[in-house]
C-alpha cells in the first residue's frame, strides 16, 4: 500500500519533469524564430547590397559585410554556444559561421531565389525574405505574423 508520502513525492517529480519538457520544447521552439529572424534579416541584408551593386548578390559574405554589420548574425541563435563566433569580420571562416550563403555571385532577379541556409534548423530565407522549412512549408517571423 502506498502512503500519502510516496503519492507527493510522485506527483513532484513528474511536475517537475514535465515542466522541464514544457522548458525545453518552448526555448526549442523560441530559438527556431529567432534563426527565421536572423536569416530574413541576412536576406534584407544580400538585398540591399544587390541594389548597391548592379543587381548582383555579393560573391562572399566579407564583401557583405557593411551590410549585415556584425559577423554574430551568421551564426544561428541555436548554435552560439558551440560556433566561436567573433565579431571581427577578418576572422570570419565556414567553420564559425552557421548559415550557407546560397546565391554568391547570382543575379538579383528572382524573390524565389534561395540565398541562405540554417542547416541546425534546415532552414532556407528566399530573396523575398520569407523563411521556409525542409518541407517548404512557410516559416512564420515572429515580427511580422500577420505577413
Amino acid at each position: 500500500m502506498r502512503t500519502a508520502l510516496q503519492f507527493t513525492l510522485l506527483g513532484i517529480c513528474a511536475a517537475v519533469i514535465a515542466a522541464g519538457v514544457l522548458f525545453w520544447s518552448a526555448k526549442r521552439k523560441a530559438l527556431a524564430a529567432s534563426c527565421a529572424a536572423t536569416l530574413s534579416s541576412c536576406s534584407l541584408a544580400a538585398q540591399i547590397h544587390a541594389n548597391d551593386n548592379g543587381e548582383r548578390y555579393a560573391a562572399s559574405l566579407l564583401v557583405m559585410s557593411n551590410e549585415l554589420s556584425t559577423p554574430k548574425i551568421l551564426v544561428c541563435p541555436a548554435q552560439r554556444e558551440e560556433k566561436l563566433w567573433t565579431n571581427d569580420w577578418s576572422q570570419v571562416t565556414t567553420s564559425n559561421v552557421s548559415y550557407e550563403f546560397l546565391a554568391s555571385g547570382k543575379p538579383a532577379t528572382n524573390l524565389l531565389e534561395p540565398l541562405f541556409r540554417c542547416p541546425f534548423h534546415c532552414f532556407t530565407v528566399l530573396a523575398s525574405g520569407r523563411v521556409h522549412d525542409a518541407t517548404g512549408k512557410r516559416v512564420p517571423n515572429p515580427k511580422f505574423p500577420n505577413e
